[in-house]
């Protein structure tokens, strides 16, 4: 069965969080993490740089500087300033608490060159290490290599053959989503390890995205007999 969900642009959650604190930050719990990268025209990785902080070992001011490490949707330059929320007199409370050194995968836009960004834009630090899943897929086991979230890879993206319209996907962890990436969007769940996708004919790329990062692998779909 495919899965639809109902979501709301984080860009108008952000602007209501300035306004009403509270209410705002309830409607960002509430949002699902896979639908932030569809809302916004600007998703990355990136390791946050030296910087004014806004006291001893508190978070870096904006705008912060970031070596990008890879720009999983949109483009830009190899570093980019990020408004974080911190001034020396105040702090939004839907910024982002980045030091230097720290891992983000950061969702925004750009404004006035510096990407604006948030907690409820779902920008979040990145704890773990980046490790693509083991994937099992029609009698496979495949591990995707890392792309941006329209299935593009600079690797060579394992290959699955399959003839069924519709196709088991399980994970060894849990996943934010998966999707086709020429079709849309399966599902929002980031608990699961199983998912059900519909492939198109002909080929396509799986894109699955672990919540800290986006891996594809390539569906060949033979046409029915």
């Amino acid at each position: 069965m495919i899965l639809t969900v109902r979501w709301i642009s984080p860009v108008l959650v952000l602007a209501a969080a300035l306004v009403t604190p509270t209410t705002a930050s309830a409607a960002c719990a509430a949002q699902d993490p896979a639908t932030y990268a569809d809302a916004v025209p600007l998703v990355f990785l990136a390791r946050a740089l030296d910087g004014e902080r806004l006291n001893d070992g508190g978070p870096l001011l904006s705008p912060a500087r970031f070596a990008v490490l890879a720009y999983e949707k949109g483009s830009g330059p190899a570093e980019q300033l990020v408004d974080t929320g911190y001034t020396r007199s105040s702090g939004v409370g839907e910024g982002i608490t980045a030091r230097p050194g720290d891992l983000w995968r950061l969702y925004g836009v750009v404004r006035d060159g510096v990407v604006t960004t948030g907690a409820c834009f779902g920008s979040h630090p990145v704890g773990g290490p980046l490790t693509a899943p083991v994937l099992r897929i029609a009698g496979r086991t495949l591990r995707p290599v890392p792309s941006t979230l329209a299935g593009r890879a600079r690797a060579h993206a394992p290959r699955v053959h399959v003839r069924a319209a519709v196709v088991t996907v399980r994970s060894h962890v849990p996943l934010a989503s998966v999707r086709i990436a020429r079709a849309p969007l399966a599902a929002h769940d980031p608990t699961r390890t199983r998912w059900t996708v519909r492939v198109p004919r002909g080929a396509s790329r799986l894109v699955v995205d672990t919540g800290d990062r986006a891996y594809t692998g390539v569906f060949s779909r033979l046409a029915h007999r």
